[in-house]
Parts: structure tokens; C-alpha cells; sequence
């Protein structure tokens, strides 16, 4: 058996990319998984996340600090990429020649599998944690959070079990089931898609229809419901729509820099910077100091000022 160290690339306080899933909250269920697989194969495994560091250099040392408190196999780190909403896949980063070269790039293999494009074995020489961690380290980028092929295929239990095979060359069967949408809250921004839309009383083809919603209404979606072999949404009035003729709104970065900010106010604080292509599902709008804000599903707001961003829409996506 081996010995591992695990962590979950940024925090909630120096968040990671934010595109239609969030880095932070998603690398943070992937190492669990990947934790709990290693362990039922009998591995020891350290679980090195930082979730104090208030600065991305002080998160970066105390990561390396908790992973160079132990004695290790191999550091794994876990990352997911963004960059314009158009590049895709999996790859991993590291430095050197050893075995670890042959694990990472079974991992590629392993995630590629999977549906995502194989981006290969990577430089990661310059990388702090790979740099500065005493034990061979590999950073493993699962894919882009902001591409919306690579959120359509994206599940963390299929990536972690994906990883562990790459890691050990065994599989192990999942603790839970992957995740598929379930009816309750379902907190979202859609738009409608079709010329007119019947709201309804109740979630159901014939109930009674209470009003209507013309082709480009942004409604605020509280709830989800399966019936009659369709989703129905629930909106803030408590009326309900069907998912058939709406999409999520998107708002993609259009500038080399954005402020992510903690509260839709431009005196509050910034938690996080979007860059150039950094796409986001919204989930509600405010406005405040004269601007509209939208917060996305990881939480963070943002300014949807034309010079900033871009809308546009996607299929809706049930399982977040």
C-alpha cells in the first residue's frame, strides 16, 4: 500500500475559476472522493486542503506546509481550468522524469475516457505546490469549469473514481450513486425561449394556466419538478413553467479583469477576479450604486455592465 497526499486547489476566501461550475466547490467534492477511494483500497492518505489563507501566496504556503508535515508516496493536487469558454479537456502538471510521470498520464487517459479531450502531460516547473512540496507532486487540471461540453460531461464521483484508477490501476465501486437531478431547490436565472409560454398553478401539462411569458423574460427558478416526462421550474411567484422552452442565462468576462465581489455593492469585497472568457450561471439579479448585479451559483457578484460581460444562454442544466 501507498501513502498520499490530497488537496483541493484555493478556498472560499481566495476562490478559484468561476465559469459554469465552481472551481473551489467542485475540486473540494472530487478530493473527498478521491480521499475515500484511496482509503477503501487500503492507502494512507492525508487530506492537505487549506481553508484558512486569506491571500492566494499564504493558501499556496499553507498547503505546501500540511503536505511537507507528512512522508509521502506522491502530493495530488486537484484543480479545475478555465480560460475562454471555448478550451476543453484534462491534463496534468508536473516536473521530472519519475514514476510520477507514468501516473499522471494514466490519469489523462483515465479522465479522457471519460469524454474529455486528452490535453496530455504538462510543464508544471513553475506551479508553487510542485515546486516547493518535498514528494513527488502532480496537479491535475479534471477540466474547464467554464466550457459547457466539459460541464455537460462533469461529474466528481466518474472524475474521482477516474483519477484513482490512474493512481492505483484499480477501480472502486462508488459510495454514492452519481449525481442526477432530484426534485427541491433549484436556485437559477432562465430565459424564456419560446414565443409565448403558459405559467401554471401546478407543475402539470393540464393545470390551470394562471398567465403567460413572452420569448425573452428572465424568470428567477426556485424549485424543480419532474412530471409528465418533462422538469417543471418554479419561479419566486410560486407560478410554474416547463424547462422545454427556457435556458440558463450566462454571463461570460469580456475584459482582461472583473471583480468578483462579496456583496452587489462596489464598496464591498472583492473576493476573487475574473479574467477574459470566465462564464458564469446566474442566479439571481440586484441592483445597487446605480449598477445591475448578478450572483452566480458559486455565490459571487459581479457587474453585468455591457463593457464587462456579455449574456447568452445555455440548455439548462438540472443537476447543480
Amino acid at each position: 500500500m501507498s501513502t498520499y497526499n490530497i488537496h483541493a486547489g484555493h478556498n472560499f476566501k481566495v476562490p478559484g475559476a468561476s465559469g459554469i461550475f465552481s472551481e473551489t466547490e467542485e475540486d473540494r467534492k472530487v478530493k473527498d472522493a478521491v480521499i475515500s477511494k484511496l482509503r477503501q483500497l487500503g492507502n494512507t492518505v492525508y487530506d492537505c486542503t487549506d481553508n484558512d489563507g486569506a491571500t492566494q501566496s499564504q493558501n499556496l504556503k499553507n498547503i505546501v506546509a500540511n503536505c511537507n508535515s507528512h512522508s509521502v508516496d506522491l502530493d495530488i493536487s486537484i484543480h479545475f481550468n478555465a480560460y475562454n469558454g471555448q478550451a476543453h479537456g484534462t491534463e496534468v502538471l508536473l516536473f521530472g522524469n519519475g514514476r510520477h510521470r507514468d501516473i499522471g498520464q494514466r490519469i489523462v487517459n483515465e479522465i479522457s475516457a471519460l469524454g474529455f479531450t486528452n490535453r496530455g502531460i504538462k510543464d508544471g516547473s513553475n506551479l508553487y505546490v510542485v515546486k516547493y512540496t518535498n514528494a513527488l507532486a502532480i496537479l491535475i487540471e479534471c477540466c474547464f469549469c467554464d466550457n459547457a461540453e466539459d460541464a455537460r460531461i462533469y461529474n466528481a464521483e466518474a472524475m474521482a473514481a477516474a483519477i484513482v484508477k490512474g493512481i492505483t490501476g484499480q477501480t472502486v465501486k462508488p459510495i454514492h450513486p452519481a449525481k442526477t437531478p432530484t426534485n427541491g431547490r433549484h436556485e437559477i436565472v432562465v430565459e424564456c425561449t419560446a414565443d409565448v409560454l403558459n405559467r401554471r398553478k401546478e407543475p402539470f401539462l393540464n393545470a390551470e394556466i394562471v398567465g403567460k411569458e413572452n420569448k425573452g423574460y428572465q424568470n428567477k427558478i426556485v424549485e424543480k419538478r419532474y412530471n409528465d416526462g418533462m422538469w417543471w421550474f418554479k419561479d419566486v411567484a410560486g407560478y410554474w413553467i416547463s424547462s422545454n422552452y427556457c435556458k440558463d442565462v450566462i454571463y461570460t468576462c469580456k475584459v482582461n479583469e472583473l471583480n468578483r465581489r462579496s456583496k452587489p455593492s462596489l464598496n464591498s469585497d472583492v473576493v476573487g477576479v475574473d479574467h477574459n472568457g470566465y462564464a458564469h450561471r446566474i442566479k439571481q439579479y440586484k441592483v445597487a450604486d446605480g449598477i445591475k448585479w448578478a450572483q452566480d451559483i458559486a455565490g459571487y457578484w459581479f457587474s453585468t455592465v455591457d463593457r464587462y460581460m456579455i449574456k447568452s444562454l445555455d440548455e439548462c442544466k438540472l443537476n447543480i
